[in-house]
């Protein structure tokens, strides 16, 4: 036809090539993961893939976050001895992430002080897993805190 697109219900949205925005962060869980096997929390294999400061600072916090919520999942229902110690270790380990991430945040903070680097902190989405279906973003899991 002379030139013109032709569109129609079968007309794609948004072209093949069309990548999502959380396709280039890196997933929550993996780090997660990773960190509790006693590895990195993402912060040193992870540095040059944020843009920002505040994408990174948010991604580790998130990190931090979730590694403090799967110290609980791992209870026992019936071994009431196992449970106790679990939830001493489980305890520790809340209060030592979450004064790591207290700092993080006041770190952060102390560096930078624009509303627009808070705002993409809080608001900034992340992949919980590798196959991004599924997103977090800080907002809503540093107010549990």
């Amino acid at each position: 036809m002379n030139g013109t697109l032709q569109i129609d219900e079968a007309t794609p949205l948004l072209s093949a090539s069309h990548t999502s925005f959380t396709e280039h962060r890196p997933a929550v869980l993996p780090a997660v993961r990773q960190y509790r096997l006693g590895g990195s929390n993402g912060s040193d294999i992870l540095a040059d893939r944020f843009p920002s400061d505040a994408e990174r600072t948010a991604f580790l916090l998130l990190v931090q976050l979730h590694y403090n919520e799967t110290q609980y999942n791992a209870l026992n229902d019936s071994d009431i001895w196992e449970n106790w110690q679990h939830a001493r270790v489980a305890s520790a380990v809340a209060e030592d992430t979450g004064r790591r991430a207290s700092e993080m945040l006041d770190q952060f903070l102390m560096n930078n002080s624009s509303f627009s680097a808070i705002q993409t902190m809080f608001w900034t989405t992340f992949p919980l897993e590798d196959t991004g279906n599924t997103t977090i973003r800080g907002e809503r899991n540093f107010s549990n805190y």
